[in-house]
């Protein structure tokens, strides 16, 4: 068969296996031309004139089972040139290597790396991590939440006195404590020992204001004295000179305790309620009665002469609030 160069007409004699069923590119020896050719493209050969021109081989049937990735196609350089009407052997034609600027255009697809009767097993996916639920979490708080609800519920007194702009809070969520005096100051009282009709006295004077937003009615105030011990040797009752006081502003208050007992070293002023002070004056008397009654009992126990006179204490006091 023979297969003509379509640049310059040169004609070579190929045989037809070397295209292939597939056909294949090759190169013209005399121009270098390069050009995909295939089965269609051969033509009778010419060399025996008169004679028939022999048919072209049957194309074989590619073979049911998969065929092995195919090499990649060469040209075919023709290493002769010859003229219009020469001819060349297929024998002499040299199968090289193409050009590295022409790509091959037979489709080319990869071998299997293994056999066919080997079974194919499935590529296992990593297992992902377990995403942890925020369900347990959400438990955990909405425990501690309740707990410390519960906890604050129960020592709401106990809180609101420790610290007393806490009953805002309770009194916000409908538990108010009724803490005596909540939304007052007492200022720290300043106090003075005179000397009045040969009686010791001892002057406090301070004031009361108000912190919170509305009017509060004073609560009636309590003055104690105390010894080095912090032991209360000395308590009254007494109120301001205004029995209410508007926001932002302070009332003054004034009392004094004549004769104040002897080692008296601080003040404390408080709230208090009329009933509170009845108690502790029944508690007090009921703790006078029982002393005199045991000095009374030592006195008669006591032997002639007497005990020593204590040296004098002194009387002035230093106030503070509460």
């Amino acid at each position: 068969m023979a297969l003509t160069c379509p640049n310059c007409s040169t004609r070579f004699k190929v045989k037809p296996e070397a295209l292939g069923d597939r056909g294949r590119s090759v190169r013209c020896a005399k121009c270098s031309h390069v050009w995909f050719a295939t089965q269609d493209d051969l033509e009778p050969d010419s060399a025996a004139p008169g004679q028939a021109a022999p048919s072209p081989p049957p194309r074989r049937e590619p073979p049911p089972r998969r065929e092995p990735e195919p090499e990649p196609e060469e040209d075919i350089p023709f290493r002769a040139s010859f003229d219009d009407d020469e001819e060349e052997d297929a024998s002499d034609v040299d199968i090289g290597p193409p050009p590295s600027s022409v790509r091959s255009e037979a489709p080319a697809f990869e071998a299997p790396p293994f056999g066919a009767d080997e079974e194919i097993i499935p590529r296992q996916r990593r297992p992902q991590p377990k995403k942890k639920s925020p369900l347990g979490a959400w438990i955990v708080l909405g425990v501690l939440v309740l707990g410390v609800a519960i906890g604050g519920f129960f020592l709401r007194f106990d809180i609101v006195k420790a610290y007393r702009p806490a009953n805002a809070i309770f009194a916000a969520i409908g538990f108010p404590v009724d803490t005596l005096g909540f939304g007052l100051k007492i200022e720290q009282p300043t106090t003075r020992a005179l000397i009045k009709q040969d009686e010791r006295v001892l002057e406090v004077t301070g004031g009361i204001t108000n912190t919170s937003a509305e009017p509060i009615d004073v609560p009636l105030l309590r003055g104690a004295l105390l010894n080095a011990q912090d032991m209360e040797v000395h308590v009254w009752s007494f109120g301001t000179e205004e029995p209410r006081v508007l926001p932002g502003e302070t009332v003054a208050y004034k009392t004094s305790v004549s004769n104040p007992p002897r080692g008296a070293t601080d003040l404390l002023v408080t709230f208090t309620r009329p009933e509170e002070m009845a108690d502790e004056a029944d508690a007090t008397r009921t703790e006078q009665d029982e002393t005199e009654q045991d000095e009374s009992g030592q006195n008669d126990a006591e032997p002639a002469g007497g005990a020593p006179e204590s040296p004098p204490e002194d009387d002035s006091a230093t106030g503070h609030s509460q």
